[in-house]
């Protein structure tokens, strides 16, 4: 689907229902991450391309992302791993050592791909062996990765988890648990800022808290949230923390939150949390929001928006949605 300053949308052929995630391509254009049928490529003038998913068994593909060289992405799915070096044309299963494990998320470290798993804790890509070599020592039964992410530094690497908070810092040869100060909780968001070494956040118990020493202590903010979505990211040149709860939006500023000025529908929920340079960006289930300090105002309600990718220099932002395909936005 095609909309024009968030004014109208018309098909353009695209009919799978869940978009799940979007990736740049090198060469102009994304790569759609479908949750019923593998991956479709996306020209950048926002058109779907021939499916060229030779390879692919797949088709829930829960994870996305690029990888180390131009035209080369990584998919995740239900039961393992894919790659494509030929830009998502052909795909081979990178799924050795794995186990059948469902794929959560993938996270570049240095020059080191990790993925995050449901169930089976961390693995780290080994090229020289071909293989997924296990990276959950110390995890013990904390091995349903809900957010994976490394610190500003490059030194550690956390993961949140049914237990908790766990960091390594030898690149997930071994986690220690880092839950000084934090409650019991069954699901933890995690979130690394992207200017302050050792700052991380952490969302679980009902609460929000704060570490300034790469986990070793946290201290709750006073932001009574219990976010489905956490993500650190710079507004206007300042870093924010954002918290995406199903019935509004907390930003956070150092340790003071307040409610974002997004004034959802009764029956509207949230589902994606993207920061821009310049803007936020909103998927709900009624549509997509654009948010910056003056006040949010939605751009599009043709559908309900899962995954977005922010503007680029050519304005032009993309939403993965539930039930329309994608839908493409030039700013102005």
């Amino acid at each position: 689907m095609l909309a024009r300053n968030g004014k109208a949308a018309r098909p353009v052929g695209l009919k799978h229902d869940r978009v799940k995630a979007l990736v740049a391509r090198a060469e102009g254009g994304w790569i759609a991450a479908l949750d019923d049928d593998g991956v479709l490529p996306i020209g950048a003038d926002g058109k779907p391309e021939e499916f060229l998913v030779a390879g692919l068994d797949a088709t829930r593909v829960t994870a996305l992302a690029a990888g180390a060289a131009p035209g080369q992405f990584w998919a995740g799915d239900r039961n393992g791993v894919f790659f494509s070096a030929d830009g998502a044309r052909s795909w081979v299963p990178r799924e050795q050592g794995l186990g059948g494990a469902p794929v959560s998320a993938f996270l570049w470290h240095g020059e080191e791909l990790f993925l995050g798993t449901e169930g089976a804790g961390v693995f780290r890509w080994d090229p020289g062996q071909q293989n997924w070599q296990g990276r959950s020592g110390g995890l013990g039964t904390s091995n349903t990765i809900f957010s994976l992410a490394r610190d500003r530094a490059g030194r550690y690497l956390y993961v949140a988890t049914e237990g908790g908070i766990l960091r390594s810092d030898d690149a997930g040869q071994q986690w220690t648990k880092k839950n000084a100060g934090l409650p019991p909780a069954g699901t933890w968001k995690l979130a690394a800022s992207p200017t302050v070494p050792g700052r991380v956040w952490a969302a679980g118990a009902g609460d929000l808290f704060r570490s300034d020493d790469g986990g070793d202590t946290w201290a709750a903010t006073g932001v009574a949230v219990n976010p489905a979505v956490l993500a650190a990211g710079l507004l206007e040149g300042h870093e924010v923390l954002w918290l995406a709860e199903n019935r509004g939006l907390w930003v956070v500023e150092g340790n003071a939150g307040r409610r974002w000025p997004v004034e959802l529908a009764a029956d509207e929920r949230l589902e994606a949390v993207v920061p821009g340079t310049a803007a936020l960006w909103l998927g709900s289930s009624k549509g997509l929001w654009s948010v910056a300090a003056d006040g949010g105002r939605k751009l599009w309600e043709g559908a309900g928006v899962l995954s977005v990718l922010p503007a680029g220099a050519d304005g032009v932002v993309l939403a993965g949605t539930d039930g329309r395909g994608v839908a493409r936005f030039r700013l102005q």
